[in-house]
């Protein structure tokens, strides 16, 4: 099976990306009938990754924004040392919690959705970038009619000047509080 053959790659040293192992454990808990929603949803967030986004992201990189934003919402000894991605997903209490929740996935995809939405803002007027802001089926309500237009400068000049990305961790966290 696929599962089988993971197991043998991985075992025999080949780089695998934390999402790939990441996948992995969260299909080994689903049937085979679940395993093709969850590759079809997985190639959908894949999708949304590729299809002109604001910022090249990649799976590790949204479960990295996933991982900030639980951290950050729950209570840590240490806050400030920030555990490898793997670790936190496979030996953290709340980090294997979200990986075993059936809708991690429907998770990760509103997510990225709300992120790409906010970095659609045009830095030019501060007004959302309508054909890029995410499809129209999104379950994601647009932002940029939400916000008012001193946040939407704000997020504006943090697009255009601070370029190593630091600050998409706080969308994260935002989504993550107010998303349900």
């Amino acid at each position: 099976s696929a599962l089988d053959i993971f197991d043998i790659l991985n075992n025999r040293g080949m780089q695998l990306a934390d999402a790939d192992i990441f996948k992995n454990i969260i299909s080994k808990s689903f049937n085979d009938q679940k395993i093709t929603t969850l590759n079809e949803q997985w190639l959908a967030l894949d999708k949304i990754l590729k299809t002109d986004p604001p910022i090249e992201m990649t799976l590790d990189q949204v479960f990295k924004l996933y991982m900030f934003a639980l951290r950050s919402t729950h209570h840590f000894e240490n806050k400030s040392k920030e555990p490898r991605l793997r670790d936190f997903f496979t030996k953290d209490k709340l980090g294997k919690e979200a990986l075993h929740d059936a809708n991690i996935i429907q998770t990760l995809k509103s997510m990225i959705e709300f992120t790409f939405q906010v970095l659609n803002l045009d830095d030019v007027g501060c007004e959302a970038n309508a054909d890029s802001a995410g499809s129209s089926s999104s379950s994601v309500v647009n932002i940029a009619s939400l916000i008012d237009d001193e946040v939407k400068y704000d997020i504006c000049m943090l697009n255009k000047y601070i370029k190593n990305g630091s600050w998409i961790n706080l969308i994260s966290t935002f989504w993550y509080c107010y998303h349900s």
